[in-house]
C-alpha cells in the first residue's frame, strides 16, 4: 500500500479540468496560499462526496478536497462537496 505521509491534503475549487488529458486546476483556498495548482488523476483515484458524487461530478466551480504526491502530481483521493 501507498505510504500516506508523502501525500498533501488541500482544499479549494476547481477552476479547469480536462477530462480526456484527465489533469485538474484547482485555486487553493488555504490562506495565505492564493495559487493554483494542476494535478492529474487516473483509474486509480478514488473519488467519493455527497449526494453520491463521482468523477463526472467534476467540473468548474465545484469545491473539493483532495490527496495528492507533490513529487508527481498524481491524485490519489478527491472529496467533491
Amino acid at each position: 500500500s501507498e505510504n500516506l505521509s508523502s501525500f498533501e491534503l488541500v482544499s479549494g475549487e476547481i477552476t479547469a479540468m480536462d477530462i480526456t488529458e484527465k489533469t485538474i486546476t484547482i485555486k487553493l483556498s488555504d490562506a495565505g496560499k492564493k495559487k493554483e495548482i494542476t494535478v492529474h488523476f487516473d483509474d486509480g483515484t478514488r473519488v467519493n462526496g455527497s449526494d453520491n458524487k463521482n468523477i463526472k461530478s467534476l467540473q468548474s466551480g465545484a469545491e473539493v478536497d483532495l490527496r495528492y504526491d507533490p513529487a508527481t502530481s498524481r491524485v490519489v483521493y478527491i472529496y467533491i462537496y
